[in-house]
């Protein structure tokens, strides 16, 4: 991907206040470490692929702004989301804080809107002339999507059904601990479930069934369209 082809990154991240109602009472909140760690790599994340692109000059938008963002903590959590982002290199006037969390269709909609406006998005074929197997639009700008690897593919696909070229740039990547040993007491034990394995099973079925209601509402290619025939990744 030439470089200045890439006019914006896409963070995707819950929103900030919904973090902190789910993990403390207010009395116990830290104001100075606010934010979710997650979201907190993922920004980081986004600010190295930054350094990548930094002479493209993109715009970097965050949709972990807090659903209360007319409130004083609201607008506290923002500029957290800003200062973060800033500190690591990346110029004020390029950072756009939306509130639209987790909401992949609302965010391409947001995204695909805020670059038409700044004239950076490229229009895309008719639908009915469109075949996604064959990237006609890849002379396109693109947008660095910077999401959880699990989402990653009907995110990408979305931006993408949407006429928004994306560079994919998975987070959370997931990894399996095996035994080293051959003790069949440890195997036994890896049977048993445990939080992690229930909560990563319970994600994984929560994004199937969105996945599916994703493609029976017409936001998403159809089931014949390959990853790697419209999806690039950053290297």
């Amino acid at each position: 991907m030439p470089v200045d082809q890439a006019v914006s990154i896409v963070v995707i991240g819950d929103n900030a206040d919904a973090y902190q109602l789910a993990s403390s009472l207010p009395s116990q909140i830290d104001a100075r470490n606010r934010l979710d760690p997650v979201l907190v790599s993922r920004l980081n994340s986004a600010a190295d692929v930054y350094s990548q692109i930094s002479l493209a000059n993109p715009i970097v938008t965050v949709t972990a702004g807090p659903l209360a963002d007319n409130t004083e903590s609201g607008q506290q959590l923002e500029q957290q989301i800003r200062n973060l982002l800033i500190n690591r290199g990346i110029p004020g006037e390029n950072i756009e804080v939306l509130n639209t969390g987790l909401g992949v269709r609302a965010t391409v909609e947001e995204q695909r809107d805020l670059l038409r406006n700044r004239g950076l998005f490229t229009e895309p074929e008719p639908r009915n002339q469109r075949d996604f197997r064959q990237n006609t639009n890849r002379d396109a700008r693109r947008t660095v999507l910077v999401a959880p690897a699990l989402t990653m593919r009907r995110a990408a696909l979305a931006f993408e059904k949407e006429g928004l070229q994306v560079v994919a740039w998975p987070t959370e990547l997931i990894t399996l601990n095996l035994p080293e040993t051959g003790d069949a007491i440890a195997r036994l034990a890896d049977l048993v479930p445990n939080v992690d394995a229930l909560k990563l099973t319970t994600l994984y079925w929560q994004e199937l069934l969105t996945s599916i209601y994703y493609y029976l509402r017409g936001w998403l290619p159809t089931f014949t369209v390959q990853w790697e025939e419209v999806v690039e990744t950053l290297q």
